[in-house]
């Protein structure tokens, strides 16, 4: 290095004193959670986004009692069940709420009511028929009943009485989901 090169010549790493004038004022709530809960988006997301640490809109998430996922995963099962069930879920889905995927589970279920058969949904919403057939098993499963009559020939798919009134929770639903809004690919 050269005597005349100094620190003072060249670009600090170091952050200007002014940095945190460019920090955007405390996130609301309601942001924060439409955001990181509803979007999906990651704190590492929103961070770069809103030039905000991540360690601050942890602290913030935290502080708005909004539940962390953990690192690397999308719907952590936790999360996810105390988040659903903070927002008023109709008893009957409660059941089949707790696990990771449950949004999409009831998505794709509210979806395939509205075709003839099975195979039809599932090509609908963008699925093999096996997977949706898995699906919705396990949402019966979870409900410890059984929603649809399944298609047989000459005769349309239909809901059963328990899953008429499971449709009907969901739709309800569909407004603090946006997952469960729409599940077709």
């Amino acid at each position: 290095m050269s005597p005349t090169h100094s620190a003072r010549n060249t670009e600090s790493p170091v952050k200007s004193a002014s940095w945190w004038r460019q920090l955007p004022d405390r996130a609301s709530c309601e942001w924060l959670t439409d955001q990181y809960v509803h979007r999906r988006r990651t704190i590492h997301d929103i961070a770069a986004e809103t030039g905000a640490s991540k360690t601050t809109l942890a602290r913030w998430a935290r502080e708005y009692g909004i539940p962390l996922r953990s690192r690397g995963g999308m719907s952590h099962g936790r999360a996810l069940k105390s988040i659903l069930d903070d927002q008023a879920i109709p008893p009957i889905l409660k059941p089949a709420t707790g696990t990771p995927g449950a949004g999409l589970r009831l998505a794709r279920f509210a979806a395939a009511t509205r075709y003839p058969s099975i195979r039809s949904a599932a090509h609908g919403v963008g699925l093999h028929s096996n997977n949706l057939v898995e699906q919705i098993n396990r949402l019966e499963r979870d409900l410890g009943a059984q929603l649809l009559h399944r298609a047989q020939r000459n005769r349309a798919m239909r809901l059963t009485e328990i899953g008429e009134q499971v449709l009907e929770a969901i739709q309800a639903l569909a407004d603090v989901l946006p997952e469960l809004q729409s599940a077709e690919g």
